[in-house]
């Protein structure tokens, strides 16, 4: 790994983290994974398949019911009734809802429509924790109390990894985390702690000082960033 100098450390990182964000529109938050926030009417959020916009209808109940409007590239709208704390925009033009019980040990439920508001896929996940679309929204990952998931979401295949913590998703639903070394099967570092990367039916994993603060994909997705409490590695 090639070394980068602190004072650009956070800048790369942001660079990075922002790049499937350039399309959030004015009066609406939109995370770099997809994640639409924020409850006013207008806008919407842009996606290769279709336009989505999201209202809140009633915060009275749990989860809260939305109002979510998508308009295809041939224009026909789809108006529906959501329930979710929570929701990510694919570029497959699929829309995924977050469903936490207010108990997190509780189960909580991932669930994916199309643009007709049909649910295509749902799952159910004790500690759900960190949600995130690839750049494209080609796969899903999450973290749960027996690991860390990816599900592509063209055949909804879910692939598991360790519990990593923290974990960045890349291109073609390559994973790359922290994890001790009893949950990577390989002998760790004093700290315990395990650098573990896969991409297809490549997995390596390797001892690491201590737990970076964040990790991200270069915009290519041929790179890395690991963010330490000193220094950016590339």
């Amino acid at each position: 790994m090639k070394s980068r100098a602190s004072v650009s450390a956070a800048a790369l990182l942001a660079t990075a983290l922002l790049a499937s964000a350039a399309h959030a529109m004015p009066g609406r938050a939109v995370s770099c994974q997809g994640f639409i926030g924020g409850h006013r009417q207008g806008g919407g959020y842009p996606t290769d398949a279709c336009s989505i916009d999201l209202a809140l209808m009633d915060g009275s109940t749990e989860p809260p019911l939305f109002a979510v409007t998508v308009t295809g590239r041939d224009g026909r709208r789809h108006e529906l009734s959501l329930r979710g704390e929570a929701f990510m925009a694919s570029d497959l033009g699929l829309i995924v809802s977050v469903r936490r019980p207010e108990t997190g040990a509780l189960p909580a439920t991932l669930s994916v429509f199309d643009c007709d508001g049909r649910e295509v896929w749902t799952r159910r996940a004790e500690h759900l924790s960190s949600a995130m679309l690839s750049p494209g929204g080609t796969h899903l990952a999450f973290r749960a109390a027996d690991g860390t998931f990816v599900v592509d979401m063209t055949t909804f295949q879910e692939e598991k990894h360790p519990r990593l913590s923290p974990f960045a998703l890349g291109p073609a639903g390559a994973i790359a985390g922290v994890c001790t070394g009893a949950g990577s099967g390989r002998t760790s570092s004093p700290e315990g702690f395990m650098l573990y990367t896969a991409s297809g039916d490549t997995r390596r994993s390797f001892p690491v000082s201590e737990r970076p603060e964040r990790l991200s994909y270069g915009p290519d997705g041929g790179s890395l960033l690991v963010l330490w409490r000193r220094e950016l590695l590339e």
